[in-house]
């Protein structure tokens, strides 16, 4: 195998190894309810790992934080392969209090939702929760590495 053919494979090779932290991706949504009765937040977090190994690639952590104060902070080890995860955390809250919630991917990104706590009792429904955060990003960098792989297989190619 000659020089340019060697380099070429190697940045193939490179390239498929990379490939995988690159569709690392944040959770896409984070929904949340709040129980006045039972005083309890349910946060339930859309974040579809597909064939990823769940222990490398899962929701890492849940960060709570009422009226601006860190309340809860939460890690985690794995996700089930389902796209949607639901935790439940014991949260003392009255109407008016402001909820958030930041949810963040093992590998890349995160997404958190806010809302307030409305009524003396029952459920505020996840619809009134306003979200934010990036969506659908790659890993930062892979663009650069796919990009330098691709040229430097170009120039390597046009050498011979």
């Amino acid at each position: 195998m000659s020089g340019s053919l060697l380099t070429i494979a190697l940045l193939i090779l490179a390239a498929l190894v990379l490939a995988g932290p690159g569709a690392a991706h944040p959770p896409s949504a984070v929904a949340l309810a709040y129980d006045q009765d039972n005083q309890t937040l349910t946060v339930t977090v859309t974040h579809d790992i597909g064939a990823s190994d769940p222990a490398r690639h899962h929701v890492q952590k849940v960060e709570i934080k009422k009226n601006d104060e860190d309340v809860i902070e939460e890690e985690y080890d794995t996700q089930a392969s389902s796209p949607q995860v639901t935790f439940t955390y014991n949260l003392s809250a009255v109407e008016g209090d402001m909820i958030e919630a930041e949810a963040y991917c093992s590998i890349y990104g995160d997404k958190k939702a806010q809302m307030t706590v409305q009524g003396q009792s029952g459920t505020v429904p996840a619809a009134s929760a306003k979200s934010s955060g990036p969506q659908g990003q790659s890993q930062p960098g892979f663009e650069v590495v796919m990009g330098g792989a691709v040229i430097g297989a170009m120039y390597m190619a046009r050498r011979d």
